[in-house]
């Protein structure tokens, strides 16, 4: 939600199941009828805001969101279009989702990005377009990451940066070298910090 924007809450239903027999209750045609009352309300509330997203702070539509979590607790789209309204949503990224992200727009940038960081080789010249979006995702994300993973991001910002200046014939080898060496410390300093590291396990990563 935080990288995407909310309507990618909207579009879609996302309800929660802890187990199999949840998950098939709500893939029923003949849901519990709070489930389906939840599931109608929704679908009008979504309809609502993909006209006027501001809408989503009006009492009228909390009330109504607050509505739908009550009659389906599990109901996670309605729960962050609630917290929405109540300007209470998360603001950043989780350190999951912030490492993920960085990696996806450096790749976006130069496919052999990471292959380049540890074997120190030169990179085949990218095209300036690909280049050029990869760092625009990458100052994107500057804002929404966890303040944790910012150092990391903003040195592979200049890790890309100096490696396409140096593919292109304008740029220090030195310069590179240093880049690369920030990109290392960024990561060690993350792989020593045990909170970040305890939010990547719990997070799977």
């Amino acid at each position: 939600m935080i990288y995407e924007g909310r309507s990618l809450i909207t579009d879609i239903q996302v309800i929660g199941a802890d187990n199999l027999e949840e998950a098939t209750a709500v893939a029923r045609t003949d849901r519990a009828s709070k489930l389906k009352e939840a599931i109608e309300a929704f679908s009008s509330v979504a309809a609502d805001l993909k006209t006027n997203p501001e809408k989503v702070h009006l009492p009228d539509y909390v009330k109504r969101l607050k509505g739908i979590t009550d009659l389906a607790p599990n109901h996670f789209s309605a729960k962050l279009l609630l917290l929405i309204g109540q300007n209470k949503q998360p603001r950043a990224m989780s350190a999951g989702a912030s490492m993920y992200y960085t990696a996806v727009a450096s790749q976006q940038a130069m496919p052999d990005v990471f292959i380049q960081l540890w074997a120190a080789q030169r990179l085949a010249r990218q095209s300036s377009v690909a280049v050029d979006a990869g760092l625009i995702n990458l100052r994107k994300i500057r804002g929404k990451v966890d303040p944790k993973v910012l150092p990391f991001v903003d040195s592979m910002i200049g890790f890309i940066q100096a490696s396409a200046a140096a593919n292109n014939g304008r740029g220090n080898p030195r310069a590179l070298e240093a880049r690369r060496q920030q990109v290392y410390e960024a990561l060690s300093g993350l792989q020593t910090d045990r909170t970040v590291m305890e939010k990547l396990l719990h997070e799977g990563v």
